[in-house]
């Protein structure tokens, strides 16, 4: 997934300083869903283990930069939406969740397609979402509690192991799952942000589902467990960083996550868990030219640490 975050336009010099000559992605699946690329660097073996690049990707120049960001000034300036239009965009929104997921394991499809397979962290931001649709009313608790459990009691059994058609392993999980099964799809990687943004979702369930109810109790105890069985040591494969994925072809992808991105609800967990001193230490994975940005991640994480590092889920 490529995303676009867009500030003020900034002097051309800078922009030339931070912004890369040309765009290279990692190809968590198979190199051929990319024909227009070049394959280099691939592993003998393994035809995943291959640096893309994309050669044919536009160039990120300053007056595209400039352009892009005109465009996000002129959407900030449109009305709010109206209350009822609020509400209904809620709704439907929620309704993927409500309406997609397979009931029997916690499935999420990664989208509406024919056969689609499940993404974990669609899983993930299901978990987190049903806090909200019981708030919302769009979903009674008793439902949400039910459909929580589900998923949890599914990632918790589910198979794990070296082993290709697990569904995961060392308490981390593939990107894509079969729907019906939960068992590995697309031969994905074992993908440490969307691991992430599962158990997240998983914590924010616990968090909110708080009640003495014998369900909800489980709710608490199968987030704690599926937390405390991460193994961030594994995945930091010696390094000062954590690795982008794992393939039982492969091996350790040969990226690590950095940067004022996604990262950021990843290193707060391995944070919490490994009780490793921040927030110093790990904003120094900040890019250097987001310092200015350094500042408030860092107030940000020692909340988050100040918040939870006592806490019996999350420490």
């Amino acid at each position: 997934m490529l995303t676009l975050l867009s500030t003020a336009p900034a002097p051309h010099d800078t922009l030339q300083k931070t912004l890369p000559v040309n765009w290279r992605r990692w190809d968590t699946q198979t190199c051929a869903t990319m024909p227009k690329a070049r394959r280099i660097g691939s592993t003998p073996g393994c035809p995943h283990r291959a640096s893309i690049s994309t050669e044919s990707f536009p160039r990120i120049t300053a007056e595209f930069a400039a352009a892009q960001s005109k465009r996000d000034i002129s959407f900030m300036s449109q009305k709010p939406m109206s209350e009822e239009a609020l509400d209904k965009l809620q709704r439907e929104t929620f309704g993927y969740f409500k309406k997609e997921t397979n009931l029997r394991n916690g499935m999420v499809p990664d989208n509406t397609r024919t056969g689609a397979h499940a993404s974990i962290a669609a899983i993930g931001l299901g978990l987190a979402a049903y806090p909200v649709g019981v708030e919302r009313d769009f979903i009674s608790r008793e439902e949400a509690v039910e459909r929580v459990l589900t998923t949890l009691r599914f990632f918790w059994h589910s198979e794990r192991g070296k082993h290709p058609d697990a569904t995961g392993y060392k308490g981390f999980y593939y990107h894509f799952l079969h729907m019906d099964s939960g068992r590995r799809a697309w031969e994905s990687e074992l993908s440490t942000i969307d691991s992430t943004i599962l158990i997240a979702g998983a914590l924010a369930s616990a968090t909110y589902f708080d009640q003495g109810t014998t369900q909800e109790e489980e709710i608490r105890r199968l987030a704690d467990d599926l937390y405390h069985r991460v193994d961030w040591q594994w995945a930091l494969n010696g390094g000062a960083k954590v690795t982008m994925g794992w393939k039982p072809e492969c091996g350790f992808l040969p990226y690590s996550w950095e940067g004022y991105n996604e990262a950021i609800l990843l290193t707060c967990l391995v944070s919490l868990r490994l009780r490793t001193r921040f927030p110093q230490k790990l904003t120094k994975l900040l890019p250097r030219h987001t310092a200015g940005r350094r500042s408030a991640v860092r107030s940000f994480f020692m909340v988050v640490h100040c918040s939870f590092i006592s806490s019996p889920t999350c420490g």
